[in-house]
């Protein structure tokens, strides 16, 4: 396992260890602890998705996944990456599955290039 710091700079070369879920939810984790959501945070860690993605991209996705970790990460205080991800809050977010509580496959097929609601349950949100 690389540390943080070299897994980020491996991504944003492109070249992550490995892709998968832990990988995007990493890269997410690491971007928003760099870049923060304001000030064009938010569109650095979307341009940094797309990037690596490629193809695959799908911004509704996107904004999901940055939200989740946005919302877990307000609750859990830890400094990297792995800490995080063992925290017992966390195994909701770690579970892939969790986009179907919140979006059907045919909102998530049209969100592709553009953002789409959720249809089956609101997306938590770290204001009251």
């Amino acid at each position: 396992e690389v540390s943080d710091q070299v897994f980020l700079e491996l991504f944003l070369q492109r070249k992550p260890p490995s892709w998968g879920h832990e990988t995007r939810l990493r890269a997410i984790w690491l971007l928003l602890h760099n870049e923060g959501r304001r000030q064009g945070g938010t569109n650095r860690i979307f341009d940094a998705l797309r990037e690596a993605e490629g193809d695959m991209h799908n911004v509704t996705e996107s904004y999901f996944w940055i939200q989740m970790v946005t919302y877990y990460a307000a609750t859990i205080n830890e400094s990297c990456f792995a800490a995080f991800a063992r925290h017992s809050s966390c195994k909701h977010l770690l579970d892939p599955t969790i986009i179907f509580r919140h979006y059907s496959e045919a909102v998530l097929v049209h969100g592709v290039a553009e953002f789409h609601l959720p249809d089956q349950k609101p997306l938590p949100s770290v204001t009251k």
